[in-house]
This record gives structure tokens, sequence and C-alpha cells, in this order.
């Protein structure tokens, strides 16, 4: 054989040889190589993944998120995902300043992508905008607040052992948006929500997550618009 075909033999041996490993290579950093994805789930949700991303569930092929970003409300919440369950989670204001810290409860939304469950805690501490803290859950019980970056409260959530005991929202002017009661995590008992003048928009009664009994729901006049019996 002439020398120059041996080398030019060797030469696409050699090729075929490190082909497999250029491959390996190319979908190495593919699979690694940080991406994101945005969706609305009540929420303003970017999720970061490994994975060629070319279907929605976990695998090589798919997307495994790693950390999920979440904003509502001029909050800001990260997740680092381990695996789905309790993972540690930070909230911060607009400000940067840390307005919450702990592990909080990620699963699936149904629609392959995780959801970031900011209300279920299982250990965090929550702080005022002026970074005092102002409540903390430890081992799923005690009091979780959020506040505006103006300092008004928004939402207050009372937990015993990993389950709601009662729960309160706010509007932006101070006013109170609704009132829950719950009996083993369900809403049971007295409900009311208001409208953010104060007036009373509906009442009624649930038990075990059921309207029970008679609601009725008011405009904002005062007067009744409609009743319903259960």
């Amino acid at each position: 054989m002439p020398l120059l075909d041996r080398r030019w033999f060797r030469f696409r041996l050699l090729w075929l040889l490190l082909l497999p490993v250029f491959v390996g290579i190319a979908l190495t950093v593919a699979y690694y190589w940080p991406r994101q994805a945005h969706w609305l789930d009540m929420r303003e949700v970017t999720g970061h993944y490994h994975g060629l991303g070319l279907v929605d569930t976990p695998g090589f092929l798919g997307k495994n998120y790693f950390r999920i970003e979440v904003r509502w409300d001029g909050l800001y919440v990260v997740a680092e995902l381990d695996q789905y369950g309790y993972n540690s989670f930070r909230m911060y204001y607009p400000n940067g300043r840390l307005a919450a810290e702990g592990e909080c409860l990620v699963e699936w939304n149904g629609l392959h992508q995780p959801m970031v469950i900011i209300e279920d805690i299982r250990q965090g501490k929550f702080y005022r905008p002026d970074g005092t803290l102002d409540g903390e859950v430890i081992d799923g019980t005690g009091v979780q607040r959020t506040w505006t970056p103006e300092g008004t409260l928004t939402w207050e959530l009372h937990l015993k052992n990993g389950q709601r005991t009662s729960a309160s929202m706010w509007y932006p002017n101070g006013q109170v948006s609704t009132a829950v009661s719950y009996v083993d995590g369900e809403e049971d008992g007295p409900a009311r929500s208001y409208y953010p003048s104060g007036q009373l928009r509906c009442e009624g009664e649930r038990r075990r997550g059921q309207y029970v009994g008679t609601w009725t729901w008011y405009r904002e006049d005062g007067s009744v618009d409609k009743q319903e019996t259960y």
C-alpha cells in the first residue's frame, strides 16, 4: 500500500475511533447546559433545567428542573429543586432584602411543570420589610406572614403539624379580603370575604371543604345580590 494511502487510512480510522468520543462530549454538554422554561401558574414562573428539553417529562430527552423562580405581588421566590417534596427556598422583596427562607413543598402542577407551594411550609422564617423576624414555622407548626414592600400585611397563615388551621388575606390598602378556618387541613367553619372598601362581599359556612347551609353574596353597596342553599 502506498505511504499516502496508509496515512489516509490511519487518519480515517482515527476519526472513526474519535467520533463516538466527540458525540458523547456533545451530548453531555447539551444535557448539562442550563436552559429555561417560562409559564404562568397564577404566578409568573421560570424553571431552570438540565436535559435536551425535547419532551416535558424528566429524563435525558426531557426537562430535569433544578431551580424554580416565582414572581408575584412584588415578591421574588427561588426554590432549589433536589427532588419533588420539600425543598429549600428563599423569598425576597424588590429591594433584595430577605422576606422568607426555609423549606416549602414543590410538586407537579399536572402539566409536567414544578409548582412551588409557598403556603405549604415545613420549616421557615418570615421577615418584615425592615428585616425584623415576624413569623416562624418549625416542623410544620407556626405562623407565616407576607407583606407588601411598603409594609402592609397581605397574608397570614396558621399551621399545626403541617396542616392549616386558619388563614387571612388583606388588600394592599390594609382592608381584610378573606378569613377562613380549617379542620384537618380542609376549610371548615364560617367564611367571609370583603370588598376593598370593607363592605362584606359574601358569607357562609363550609364543612370539610364543601359549601353548606345558606350562602349570601352582596353588592358593593351592601344590598343582597343572591343567596344559595347547599
